[in-house]
């Protein structure tokens, strides 16, 4: 019976939180890059279950260029399109579920690499 009447319990819990979801302000970071290949991939991370993300695509645009810059380029513009995808997942319930998601944009850099 305890064990039934905690599955309810988190079943009820669960069915409160989903829905509950909120946009949330979230700043992209540079996630990896290279500057032999010219590239910065910008990311931001949330929580599915309680976040909606809202990046700006100026503030990745400002911070892949700083990068750029720092590496001897003079500018960056998106190269192909953002994708998404889940990070981590934890067992609820025996079932897999998503509690971090990442999106990606990757970036070019461009202009004379002013430190060969």
């Amino acid at each position: 019976m305890r064990k039934i009447f905690a599955i309810v319990t988190l079943l009820i819990v669960i069915a409160f939180t989903v829905g509950c979801a909120k946009k949330v302000h979230k700043d992209w970071i540079a996630s990896t890059g290279s500057k032999a290949d010219a590239t910065v991939s910008m990311a931001i991370f949330w929580d599915p279950r309680t976040e909606i993300p809202v990046g700006n695509k100026e503030q990745a645009l400002a911070e892949a260029k700083k990068k750029c810059i720092a590496w001897g380029y003079q500018h960056a513009e998106p190269f192909g399109t953002m994708t998404s995808q889940c990070a981590e997942t934890n067992i609820v319930l025996g079932s897999p579920v998503c509690v971090r998601m990442v999106a990606t944009v990757v970036y070019q850099c461009q202009g004379t690499d002013q430190r060969k």
